[in-house]
């Protein structure tokens, strides 16, 4: 874990300044701008976007059908001709969709795009694939085939590919990709793609329609009244041995520190858990913020929720069903009762996720949406991550950065 590629750095400038002087423009992501995907082989689909639809006033022609199978899991070749290629068509020489800078997907789209069996590198032409062994990685630290790139495997998750659906076809599909939109530091890696060819992806999804319908509603209710409520931050390292880690995941620990020492600094009753051990249960009643670490698809009954509630958890594959009678941390903390979480289908590697310091100090003090804040700070494209949520959710949009009490 010690390679050059995974060794990142963080700088988060108190103004956005975008890599791409085409995205310099105003960043507040309205319902215009927002393409919903339903799919017509699910009837949960078709319900839970014509309801998003009228609770938050989208054209009614940005509403895209297609057909795919409704399985949590898709192969390659169906992704390429059932969610992909329809895409790739709305969005090109459709003058009523030129603006589109944000793809939400429903309950009833496929999550995770399977591993690709044939030989070859691109996504362009019909037996395009990613080379690689494509095992699901269970535990922290196992093995899989690299490259100078990082790992090799054609498994991704349906979101972080459509994050760079203008360009699919065109682009390799060995490892993930470089976002060019992120805006933390990366010594001496340069992004490829051309940022203003990146959307935004969300999905709302969950154990059922009735609670994906509830993340919407939810978010409507805090924009509102407000996002308020504990902050819990759990490290996985004592301070002591955080300040004295050199590898990744003592990097990404002094992240979780950060973020607890920031959301602190805004108001928020801030609980940090340092060292192994993960917080008690029902030690976080009230939360409204959550990053933590590391307990392997076993969701830990230490929370209860505040309507609009954001939390995620760092581990290996949390958002391999969000359907399915699992414990996975996705799935729970939306059953549970939160609005927002983020997770991987795969085996993702620590630096693939946002890191929560930058994550979160963009939606409070940049006001931004879920789908904007999360853009800006995820690391890599076709990859492994998710984020589900209402994708115009604004949960400090009532809030100033000189505001300190919730």
């Amino acid at each position: 874990m010690k390679r050059a590629w995974l060794r990142l750095s963080l700088s988060i400038p108190f103004l956005l300044i975008l890599i791409d002087g085409t995205w310099s423009k105003a960043l507040a992501l309205e319902p215009g701008q927002v393409l919903v995907v339903a799919n017509d082989s699910s009837p949960e689909s078709l319900a839970l976007s014509s309801y998003y639809i009228k609770k938050r006033n989208i054209p009614r022609k940005n509403l895209l059908h297609i057909r795919c199978t409704t399985k949590e899991v898709i192969t390659r070749r169906a992704f390429e001709r059932d969610i992909a290629f329809p895409l790739k068509k709305a969005l090109a020489g459709d003058s009523l969709l030129k603006g589109i800078r944000c793809i939400l997907l429903t309950y009833g789209i496929p999550l995770r795009i399977l591993e690709k069996q044939e030989s070859g590198t691109s996504t362009k032409g019909p037996s395009a694939k990613r080379k690689g062994a494509g095992r699901d990685i269970k535990e922290e630290g196992s093995k899989k085939r690299m490259d100078e790139r990082g790992p090799l495997t054609t498994v991704s998750s349906v979101d972080s590919e459509v994050m760079a659906i203008r360009l699919y076809g065109r682009y390799d599909l060995k490892s993930w990709l470089l976002n060019p939109l992120y805006i933390g530091k990366r010594p001496g890696e340069r992004p490829s793609l051309p940022a203003k060819e990146i959307v935004m992806v969300s999905r709302i999804d969950g154990p059922d329609l009735r609670n994906a319908k509830r993340i919407i509603d939810d978010a409507i209710f805090s924009e509102e009244n407000g996002l308020s409520g504990r902050a819990c931050l759990d490290c996985r390292y004592t301070a002591s041995q955080r300040k004295m880690g050199k590898d990744t995941y003592h990097l990404f620990d002094r992240w979780i520190y950060q973020a607890a020492l920031f959301l602190k600094s805004r108001g928020f009753e801030t609980k940090i858990n340092q060292g192994p051990g993960l917080f008690e249960k029902y030690a976080c009643k009230g939360c409204a913020i959550y990053c933590g670490w590391y307990s392997l698809s076993n969701y830990k009954d230490a929370f209860t929720w505040k309507r609009g509630a954001i939390g995620y958890h760092i581990a290996s594959g949390e958002c391999v069903s969000l359907h399915g009678n699992t414990r996975q941390w996705c799935r729970m903390i939306l059953k549970k009762g939160a609005s927002v979480t983020i997770g991987p289908v795969s085996e993702p590697y620590v630096q693939a996720f946002p890191p929560p310091n930058l994550f979160f100090r963009l939606l409070l003090d940049n006001g931004l949406s879920i789908s904007e804040a999360y853009l800006f700070s995820c690391p890599m494209l076709s990859w492994q991550m998710v984020l589900v949520g209402d994708p115009l959710y604004r949960p400090f949009l009532r809030l100033r950065p000189d505001n300190t009490k919730r």
